[in-house]
């Protein structure tokens, strides 16, 4: 019986939904949340699709702007305040109306998640300093993040429970200080090594309108940029626009600096549309904007002076008999075919494509150092060894493996057979060892993949 068109994409959404869960469980992700959401009708539906994610085992930590909030409690009470460049000027006589209107903001979220059986907790985790004079101008009660309490955040979040951080920031004296949400979302995100940073927003993705965007960033059907690469975002930041938004061009500012930090994904979103959070998560198009890193960036040839240390890689592997020996001479034979993973001099990483002949290709001896794996370093060799078969004309990939066929299937991977390998592969494989053949087809060109290559 053949299934309908809707059935089949019901089932690639689920698949492709449970694909996305099992790359980010355990993983972080920072919501940073504009407070003019709180007010849409939407807003409690977003608060359960954040609450979702957590269920699924998606850690998550809060920031809430309180821009809003405090504009309106100073109105309320007479106290007069000032912007330059974007950034308020808050004299010390706001303070207590600023930690009012955060404190009120925070216990809004709280709220909610109590009533979906989500525990949240607020904590005075970051410690901040006074912005003091610039250009003239003297920023009394406004401050910049200076360090986040990343041991005790991370305690919280390993508990099951979800941080909720306000911008109120104390100094090392105890004085508060008002901060930016947008910074303090960026670095929590850059200190915790969150798998993704999100700014759910009240007024949309970053548009193309009024923006010299040229042709290379791509667009969704309603003008929004919907994939920058940190380089595009830079210049987009870099370049002099017209009538573009002021805020969508400090997003990106800011979406630049969380990649530079090592964040592999930013989102932009509109939080007002029901359902954007978990479409812009779990769909490989999304409908926000999205900012991504180079993941490529530790990644380099192998050379002879690294073969040592990537034998010693190898070997608890080999000793487990998930990886087949090499000698030095065997590396230093096919060192062209090595690629490894170099963190300040230090190879954590490593593996080789192997040409196969006929357009074909193997995924060989990738081994990752114990105490670097929950970083996803395995899934960033592969992505690149995929980019590499790619520029090499390559269209079919195959890997051996004995215990590790989940984890290559969940790359893309499909099971196949000893007998589709090539000849020449084919005759060298070893029966007695027996291992699962598992085969990849290279697209013909790169789509940069919204979930993260973490």
């Amino acid at each position: 019986m053949r299934a309908s068109h809707a059935t089949v994409t019901l089932v690639q959404t689920v698949r492709q939904a449970f694909s996305y869960v099992n790359q980010f469980r355990d993983r972080l992700f920072v919501i940073k949340i504009d407070d003019a959401l709180l007010a849409h009708r939407f807003f409690p539906l977003l608060i359960r699709d954040i609450v979702l994610l957590h269920h699924m085992g998606i850690r998550i930590a809060l920031v809430p702007g309180a821009r809003l909030h405090i504009d309106q409690l100073l109105r309320r009470f007479g106290v007069r305040w000032t912007t330059h460049k974007g950034v308020r000027i808050s004299p010390s006589r706001s303070m207590r109306y600023v930690k009012l209107a955060t404190s009120e903001v925070a216990n809004r979220l709280m709220t909610l998640l109590a009533e979906h059986g989500t525990t949240a907790v607020v904590g005075n985790w970051v410690r901040a300093r006074a912005i003091g004079v610039c250009d003239g101008i003297d920023y009394q009660c406004s401050g910049t993040v200076d360090s986040v309490s990343t041991d005790v955040v991370r305690r919280v979040v390993d508990s099951g429970v979800i941080p909720i951080f306000t911008t109120i920031g104390w100094s090392s004296r105890g004085t508060p200080y008002n901060i930016s949400a947008d910074q303090l979302a960026v670095t929590i995100s850059r200190e915790l090594h969150a798998a993704k940073l999100f700014f759910l927003t009240s007024t949309g993705a970053v548009s193309a309108r009024g923006l010299n965007a040229g042709r290379a960033p791509s667009r969704s059907e309603g003008g929004v940029l919907s994939e920058l690469t940190v380089k595009q975002a830079r210049a987009l930041v870099g370049t002099r626009h017209g009538s573009a938004r002021r805020h969508d061009l400090e997003l990106l500012a800011r979406a630049v600096d969380a990649c530079a930090g090592g964040v592999a994904r930013v989102h932009i979103v509109d939080g007002r549309g029901d359902g954007a959070l978990l479409e812009e998560t779990f769909s490989s198009r999304g409908v926000g904007t999205m900012v991504y890193a180079n993941e490529h960036v530790n990644l380099r040839p192998m050379t002879r002076a690294d073969i040592p240390d990537t034998l010693r890689l190898m070997q608890p592997a080999v000793e487990a008999g998930i990886l087949i020996p090499r000698s030095a001479e065997h590396i230093e034979q096919r060192l062209a075919d090595f690629v490894v993973y170099d963190v300040d001099g230090t190879v954590h990483g490593c593996a080789a494509l192997h040409a196969l002949g006929g357009r074909h290709a193997e995924v060989a001896a990738l081994a990752v150092d114990g105490a670097y794996r929950e970083l996803g370093i395995g899934k960033r060799i592969v992505a690149f060894l995929i980019d590499r078969a790619r520029a090499a004309g390559i269209r079919r990939l195959y890997v051996l493996t004995t215990r590790s066929a989940d984890w290559f299937a969940q790359l893309g991977f499909r099971p196949a057979r000893p007998s589709d390998l090539p000849a020449a592969r084919r005759a060298s494989y070893d029966r007695r060892r027996g291992s699962r053949v598992l085969a990849f087809d290279v697209p013909a060109e790169k789509r940069p993949s919204r979930v993260a290559v973490e």
